[in-house]
């Protein structure tokens, strides 16, 4: 005990959760979430269409779900957007409203919220990336092919809050496995490539180890069987190591030119240098366990179903969970054309980081995939909080 007590007093890491979208961008300078108070005016194509009020109405009632079951007296991530006691009437009032149009979502929100624009220190435009849910072959059987493990969380891995520890280690977590009376990191993604786990299930076995790297990326996805039978898999865990972008690695080597670093580009790299994959995809030391999801539906870090075009993806230690977003970003499309929408933050992930920061949920499908792939936007966002605590 007096090892592992040691080990957390100098140790503070990051925690993955739901998702990891491939970023090459740098995080040397401190991230805060400033507000700028503003109006529905500013909000470019505000108010929401009948269509985008529906899929709206839907991300923030199942946030509003959450919502009411918190500690009222709890405040939300960074103490900026209030405690729950600010959100529980608004949410309560919003899930017993049956009108979901665009008229009636305009006068909810303008006559409960005040939007404020997002910075990080003064700078109000930041990175916007896509993901999508990812479905690939698999066999519940280790047979032909069909070799590569699915696997579930290990028995064996502990996770350890560190905020329990020192109140600065608040939102930190570490995991590793008990060796003696020793918590030691656990197996990074070579290790467990190369020998396997004895202490965790595996769901389906899947024939293509690319596709189950980018699976580990995106956080969830879903498997078809054989038999055309669908199952749904979410994110239950992760090896505790820190999330290393490949497409930064192959730049550093001059495989991949800066701007043309997407899934696609990877996808092709990865592919044609199929001698050098392997050790390529084992740079990322972070591994992501799994779980059977229930029903249709991909399951958010904030507990949600995700809702295509309305569910985005923050950083959790800036950003709380549950908050209704006014996004302006550039189409991936490279088009001119812009999404502007009303969003929720449901979502995280390792590769997730900083103050103006998203990835946004394609949903599935090839026009899924391929947005999501090809998303490296400028953006940027309106916070919308409820009067009773707007600045």
């Amino acid at each position: 005990m007096k090892n592992i007590l040691l080990l957390l007093a100098v140790t503070a890491l990051a925690s993955c959760s739901t998702i990891s979208t491939e970023t090459i961008t740098s995080t040397d300078v401190p991230q805060r979430v400033q507000l700028a108070p503003a109006t529905f005016s500013d909000l470019p194509s505000w108010p929401l269409s009948d269509e985008q009020a529906t899929g709206a109405g839907r991300a923030l009632g199942a946030s509003c779900e959450k919502i009411l079951a918190k500690d009222a007296q709890k405040s939300l991530t960074g103490g900026w957007a209030g405690t729950y006691a600010d959100w529980k009437p608004l949410c309560q009032r919003f899930v017993m409203t049956s009108a979901r149009s665009g008229a009636s979502m305009q006068k909810f929100f303008e006559e409960n919220f005040t939007p404020h624009l997002a910075t990080n220190n003064g700078d109000a435009d930041g990175l916007f990336t896509g993901y999508f849910v990812p479905t690939l072959k698999a066999s519940l059987n280790k047979t032909g092919d069909f070799i590569y493990p699915i696997y579930t969380k290990p028995t064996d891995l502990i996770s350890v809050d560190l905020g329990l520890f020192k109140d600065e280690w608040a939102g930190k977590k570490l995991a590793g496995q008990l060796q003696k009376d020793r918590l030691v990191p656990y197996p990074d993604r070579a290790a467990i490539d190369t020998h396997g786990l004895t202490e965790a299930r595996v769901i389906a076995y899947t024939n293509d180890p690319v596709g189950l790297f980018f699976l580990h990326i995106q956080g969830s996805g879903a498997v078809e069987l054989p038999d055309g039978t669908r199952m749904g898999v979410g994110y239950d865990g992760q090896n505790g190591h820190s999330y290393t972008a490949i497409g930064k690695v192959l730049m550093e080597r001059g495989e991949l030119e800066k701007g043309n670093v997407t899934m696609q580009s990877l996808k092709e790299w990865l592919a044609t240098h199929q001698d050098q994959a392997a050790s390529v995809m084992h740079e990322n030391k972070s591994y992501v366990f799994f779980r059977r999801l229930e029903g249709d539906g991909v399951i958010g870090a904030e507990g949600t179903v995700l809702t295509p075009h309305h569910s985005l993806a923050v950083d959790k230690n800036l950003m709380p969970y549950g908050i209704p977003l006014w996004v302006d970003i550039e189409h991936p499309d490279k088009s001119g054309n812009r999404i502007q929408n009303l969003m929720v933050t449901q979502d995280t992930g390792g590769a997730i980081k900083g103050a103006v920061r998203g990835d946004y949920f394609w949903g599935s499908g090839e026009e899924a995939a391929h947005f999501a792939g090809l998303m490296q936007s400028r953006g940027r966002y309106w916070v919308l909080l409820p009067k009773a605590i707007a600045r």
